[in-house]
């Protein structure tokens, strides 16, 4: 008797613990749809904008029938060779293929987020050098005489200095 209650126990566990997992599958018997939130995304590179409404639309078509939630545009620089197809970020073209992609993604039931900028650093030619991208190097500059502060601009190639850092022979 001890033995057939603790069955008993055990299988009521595997079989809540089934419903729980299965809870909202694609399985005909399990009500409810996964959400698009749950499913997976993919980045979706846009090189150069290089983007028309008829390869949108079958992409997005593609995606949807693969199971993806949604799509995360990544609006960036263009590969060489495709230069006359670029669109330009935020033009109004550029504008009419990412309110043509929102369309067609609500039609298919995917959801879309985007980089808000062109690709790795955030700029463009509006930007000015206060909020800029920046980039750090580090430049090892052996002086063996004595110098002035103001000798060093002329060894690091006309970049502006933000921090300096001194060393003896031993690395101290």
């Amino acid at each position: 008797m001890k033995h057939a209650a603790s069955f008993l126990i055990f299988a009521s566990c595997l079989f809540l613990t089934g419903l729980s997992c299965n809870r909202g599958s694609n399985d005909a018997w399990i009500a409810g749809e996964i959400q698009k939130e749950a499913k997976p995304w993919a980045y979706w590179w846009w090189m150069g904008n290089s983007v028309t409404p008829d390869g949108i639309t079958a992409n997005l078509e593609k995606y949807s029938r693969a199971g993806l939630g949604g799509l995360h545009i990544v609006p960036i620089y263009g590969e060489k060779g495709d230069e006359s197809n670029f669109i330009e970020y935020l033009s109004p073209a550029w504008m009419e293929m990412l309110k043509h992609t929102l369309a067609e993604a609500e039609r298919l039931n995917l959801g879309i987020d985007m980089t808000c900028g062109t690709g790795w650093p955030f700029g463009g030619p509006n930007i000015g050098e206060e909020h800029a991208a920046k980039a750090f190097e580090v430049i090892k500059l052996t002086i063996a005489e004595p110098f002035q502060p103001e000798d060093l601009f002329s060894r690091i190639g006309g970049l502006k200095l933000l921090s300096l850092a001194g060393y003896d022979r031993e690395n101290n």
